[in-house]
C-alpha cells in the first residue's frame, strides 16, 4: 500500500505535468516527473530469473512504473533515476554477481539490493 500511495502522491503533485521548484541561488525551474509504463508480469519474471529474491515493495513498484525519473529537466537536481528492468539488466551485465543488483542511481551513487541479505531475512539491511 505504501508504494501505491507514494506513486499516487507524486502523480497528484505533477498532475499538470510540471511543478516549480527552487534550487540553489534562488533559481526556479519547472521540474518534470517521468513515470514509465508498468512492467509486465513476464518482464518481472525474467528479472527474477536473474536476480532473486527481490523485495516485494520493489516488485510492486515495477508493476506500477517500470522506472522513474524525478526532476528530470532541472539542472540542479543532478541524476536521479530508478532503473527500468532493461536498465537493471544492462547495468549489472558487466559484473560477475547475481547477489548484488544495481537498481537506481542518485548523483553518482548507486542503490544496490543484496539478495543474500534478503535470503537471510534481513529486509532492512538489503539495500545500500
Amino acid at each position: 500500500m505504501t508504494v501505491e500511495k507514494t506513486i499516487n502522491s507524486f502523480r497528484e503533485l505533477y498532475a499538470h505535468d510540471t511543478r516549480k521548484i527552487q534550487c540553489n541561488e534562488g533559481y526556479v525551474y519547472d521540474s518534470e516527473l517521468i513515470f514509465c509504463d508498468p512492467s509486465s508480469d513476464n518482464d518481472i519474471s525474467l528479472l527474477l530469473e536473474s536476480y532473486s529474491p527481490l523485495p516485494e515493495d520493489y516488485l510492486k513498484f515495477l508493476s506500477k512504473t517500470n522506472g522513474f525519473r524525478p526532476f528530470s529537466n532541472v539542472e540542479c537536481s543532478g541524476e536521479i533515476e530508478i532503473f527500468s528492468i532493461d536498465e537493471v539488466i544492462s547495468s549489472n551485465e558487466p559484473f560477475d554477481t547475481d547477489t548484488k543488483v544495481i537498481v537506481a542511481c542518485v548523483y553518482d551513487d548507486y542503490f544496490i539490493i543484496d539478495t543474500e541479505q534478503l535470503l537471510k531475512g534481513r529486509k532492512t539491511t538489503c539495500i545500500y
